[in-house]
């Protein structure tokens, strides 16, 4: 329950971020350039962004209870 709380919450705060939040002159990772190259502008790109961590944190779910519930459960109360 805590990963899905702090997804939401953190994508409430991406709704209120400025959209451009590294900027590209700055950053020395081929990929995190063409990553922020990528990701748009605006409301769309924060209903992309959730929408994709939201499936990728429901599919991990999932597949913790698929295992079996004891195990899932033990599995979420390591650390």
């Amino acid at each position: 329950m805590t990963v899905l709380e702090s997804f939401v919450i953190g994508s409430a705060l991406d709704i209120a971020a400025p959209d451009q939040v590294w900027d590209p002159a700055q950053v020395r990772t081929p990929a995190l350039v063409a990553a922020i190259a990528a990701a748009g502008r605006g409301r769309a790109r924060v209903d992309r962004a959730f929408e994709l961590g939201l499936d990728l944190v429901l599919g991990s779910l999932t597949g913790l209870s698929a295992r079996s519930p004891k195990s899932a459960v033990l599995d979420l109360n390591r650390g």
